[in-house]
C-alpha cells in the first residue's frame, strides 16, 4: 500500500523503488542475458530491447526462435517466457500504460498486441524506427526514421502526424 492508501508503489519518477521487485527484476535481466532465444538474436541494432511492463510485473523482449525474431512475454515470477503469436520480425517493444498492450515496429510499420492474445493490429508506417513510447492519453509518440520529426498517432491507428518539428541545420532530434 502507498502513502495515500492505495496499491503498492512500483515506481517513482521513473525509477523502480520497491526492493522485493528490483531483486525480482535484476534477476530476471540476469536470467535474460543468458536465455539462449536472446543470444540469438543477430541484428544488434534490433536487439531484444527489455521493457518492463508499467506495473512492475512483466517483461517483453525480441528473441530468435524457429528463424524468426518475435515478442516474447514473461512475468517476473515465471522461469519461462511464452511468444506473443503474430510478432513476426518485432522489434523495440514498448508498453501501454495500463500495462494490457505492447506496442512495437516489425515489417516497417508500427504495430500493437494485446498481451492477453488476439490479432496484432497495424498503426502506421515506420519504416526505420529507433522508440516508440505510449502517453497517458492514448497517443502512440515514435521515431519512423533515423531522421526527420518524431511523429504521433492514436493507440487505435490512424495517419501518423508530424509532432515535432527537428531545427533547420539539424536532421533529427
Amino acid at each position: 500500500v502507498n502513502a495515500n492508501g492505495g496499491e503498492r508503489e512500483y515506481f517513482k519518477d521513473g525509477v523502480l523503488t520497491d526492493p522485493e521487485i528490483k531483486a525480482q527484476v535484476d534477476g530476471l535481466l540476469a536470467a535474460l542475458a543468458a536465455d539462449p532465444l536472446v543470444a540469438s538474436v543477430t541484428d544488434p541494432y534490433a536487439g531484444p530491447n527489455p521493457a518492463i511492463s508499467p506495473d512492475g510485473r512483466l517483461l517483453v523482449y525480441a528473441a530468435d526462435a524457429d528463424g524468426a525474431t518475435r515478442l516474447w512475454l514473461r512475468g517476473l515470477e515465471q522461469a519461462t517466457a511464452r511468444v506473443l503469436e503474430g510478432t513476426d520480425g518485432a522489434r523495440r517493444p514498448f508498453w501501454s500504460p495500463d500495462s494490457r498492450n505492447i506496442g512495437f515496429f516489425a515489417q516497417g510499420r508500427l504495430k500493437r498486441v494485446d498481451v492477453s492474445g488476439g490479432a496484432v493490429q497495424t498503426l502506421g508506417v515506420a519504416s526505420n524506427p529507433l522508440a516508440g513510447t505510449w502517453n497517458q492519453d492514448d497517443i502512440i509518440l515514435f521515431d519512423p526514421v533515423a531522421a526527420g520529426p518524431i511523429q504521433r498517432v492514436s493507440a487505435r491507428g490512424g495517419t501518423p502526424e508530424p509532432a515535432t518539428q527537428p531545427a533547420a541545420a539539424a536532421t533529427g532530434h
